[in-house]
């Protein structure tokens, strides 16, 4: 048997191992470099990948122009703003710029005019001034350009108002230089004249009346309140009224004054008649039969009233008792007859005293009872004197009853007729001398 070399075995298991190693760094190295080369290989992938990618991004750019920006140059007033935008409309455009425009003012292109892409606009804002009219309660909002207080008043035509029909008010703006919210206001200005009415109390007068009785009293004139105005002038602004002032008094209508007349007449006693009476007349007639003369209608040439309760006929001197004034009428005896045809031929009437008619007796109004006179208003055989006729004796009864006072005077027979008496019915002076 060979015997075996042990230290070359070592030798060659040592050789062996080194080459194996030898071998294993070389695999290393190469797998190494494979790895390098494949991620090189991946390094140039991307990028080609990337560069394909911006490429193609660049050539879609290319052909998309809606990722162009539109121009838009804008003129406000004194102000230019050039600047680019992606918004789709002019509105949507100055509001990104931060441009503020106002409810009024204009803008020379619409507010929703579309913007193209890469495109210019040229846009201008007209600046409107909001303004408020206002006319008689009517309002009237509107806008104007910007212009001053005077141009604004010009043109709004209230600077030609007449200002007597009127009041014309500015109130300007916030800013004084500017009208933009002011307001010009026609206040329509209407005078008015108001009148407050009110009485004026007539007054009461009280009169002597010689034909009415003592104790009583009428009325001959009724009273009758005035009317007095007090004159206001009222001031109303578009209708509603707003201030008075006083302007004066007028007299609308005077007051009438009440006038009472009181009785002066003294009342009547009425005297009883009898057939007896004819001697009284008779006395009294003869007793002033001599004093008279003709004269015409009367029977004396003067007479006067001397004042003091006393008379002056023809030169001699009569107290009286009573003083009145009287309607008077006249008739003859003949006349009467005549006229009732009761004789034929007609004679000369007897007066109820007895007495024939003639000159010097007067009648008086007699009173009834029962269809016969009973009385007399003045008794019979009283002397008078009655202006215009003379003295004459109460001796007859007439029966006028709707004026107990009158006297009726007796002429002689056939004067009448002949036209020598030619009394109507007249108010005369009648004094009481004497009564039985």
């Amino acid at each position: 048997m060979k015997k075996i070399n042990r230290p070359s075995i070592k030798a060659v298991a040592a050789r062996l191992e080194t080459a194996l190693m030898s071998i294993r760094r070389m695999h290393e190295v190469k797998m190494a470099k494979l790895i390098l080369r494949s991620f090189i290989l991946t390094i140039m992938i991307g990028l080609g990948l990337v560069a394909g990618v911006l490429a193609n991004s660049q050539t879609a750019m290319l052909a998309d122009e809606t990722r162009y920006p539109a121009e838009i140059i804008v003129v406000d007033q004194d102000e230019t703003y050039t600047f680019l935008t992606y918004q789709n409309s002019v509105i949507e455009a100055i509001d990104e710029a931060g441009i503020k425009v106002g409810e009024n003012d204009l803008l020379s292109l619409p507010d929703e005019q579309l913007l193209l892409p890469g495109h210019q606009y040229d846009l201008s804002i007209n600046r409107q001034s909001s303004v408020k009219l206002s006319w008689s309660g009517y309002s009237i909002s509107t806008a104007a350009e910007e212009m001053s207080m005077d141009d604004l008043m010009s043109r709004s035509g209230f600077s030609e108002i007449d200002a007597d029909s009127g009041t014309v008010m500015e109130q300007p703006g916030e800013d004084e230089n500017s009208v933009n919210g002011s307001e010009i206001t026609f206040v329509d200005v209407e005078k008015k004249e108001y009148r407050e009415f009110e009485s004026i109390p007539y007054t009461t007068v009280e009169v002597d009346d010689p034909d009415i009785y003592e104790g009583e009293s009428k009325i001959t004139t009724a009273g009758k309140d005035g009317q007095r105005a007090t004159i206001y002038e009222d001031t109303y602004e578009d209708g509603i009224f707003v201030s008075r002032v006083y302007v004066g008094t007028e007299i609308v209508e005077n007051p009438v004054q009440e006038v009472i007349a009181n009785g002066t007449k003294k009342k009547p006693v009425i005297a009883p008649v009898s057939r007896y009476a004819n001697s009284t007349v008779v006395n009294n007639f003869n007793s002033i039969k001599s004093k008279l003369t003709n004269n015409g209608q009367q029977t004396y040439a003067n007479y006067s009233d001397n004042g003091d309760g006393t008379i002056t006929i023809d030169g001699q001197t009569y107290s009286y008792e009573d003083k009145q004034t009287r309607t008077v009428t006249m008739y003859d005896g003949l006349e009467v007859c005549m006229q009732q045809g009761c004789h034929t031929p007609a004679i000369n009437h007897n007066t109820y005293s007895g007495v024939p008619a003639q000159r010097g007796i007067v009648a008086t109004y007699g009173y009834k009872s029962n269809g016969r006179y009973t009385g007399s208003n003045l008794p019979l055989g009283t002397v008078l004197f009655i202006q215009g006729y003379g003295l004459a004796v109460v001796g007859d009864i007439h029966g006028v009853h709707s004026n107990p006072n009158l006297l009726d005077l007796s002429y002689d027979p056939g004067e009448i007729r002949a036209g020598t008496a030619r009394v109507g019915k007249e108010s005369r002076a009648v004094y009481i001398l004497s009564t039985p």
